[in-house]
């Protein structure tokens, strides 16, 4: 058995603000090389991948004494990351929530609405979310392509001498979930 491990000094996380073309070809990695790393610090990171519910089905009877059943197998649900960002000076998945935003004061501020459905200005759902692990021996990497940000949390502090947060979530279908392991 293995015993490497994946401490957070090994992690990348990056987004796109445009869905991440995935083939045989080339590893996950290569295909998220031009997106855009996170400028703020990441933590609390947690990737749920698809889950592949069943369901219990009984039947009148029993066979061997015990009651005839099977089980249903139900759609596959939706993969999702959540974390919290440190808040810097730049936007980060706010691009993919609120689009490109409206220039201000001479094109000195960004400003979004979340919610509007002007061209530019509304949710981006053809981006991606990429998450690699990879300590120098080992890899994984996970991606979320064509991923919904669903939520951008409250913007808090974390005490009186400390930094501000925010929380987020995204989304994806599962047919638009991939991980991959270096063999």
């Amino acid at each position: 058995m293995s015993s490497i491990k994946y401490h957070a000094r090994n992690a990348t996380a990056k987004f796109s603000t445009s869905a991440l073309t995935i083939n045989t070809t080339n590893t996950i990695a290569t295909a998220a090389g031009s997106a855009t790393g996170f400028t703020s610090v990441l933590k609390d990171v947690t990737v749920v991948p698809p889950e592949g519910a069943v369901e219990l089905v009984n039947f009148l009877g029993e066979t061997s004494g015990f009651q005839n059943a099977l089980f249903e197998e139900k759609a596959y649900a939706a993969a999702s990351i959540s974390g919290t960002m440190v808040i810097d000076s730049a936007e980060n998945l706010e691009l993919l929530f609120g689009g490109t935003g409206t220039q201000i004061a001479t094109n000195t501020y960004t400003r979004y609405q979340y919610g509007d459905s002007t061209t530019g200005k509304k949710r981006i759902n053809v981006g991606a979310i990429f998450v690699g692990l990879d300590n120098g021996t080992d890899a994984m990497n996970v991606l979320l392509n064509n991923v919904f940000v669903t939520k951008l949390g409250d913007i808090k502090p974390t005490g009186t001498d400390g930094h501000w947060e925010r929380g987020f979530e995204a989304m994806c279908l599962p047919k638009d979930y991939y991980e991959e392991f270096k063999n």
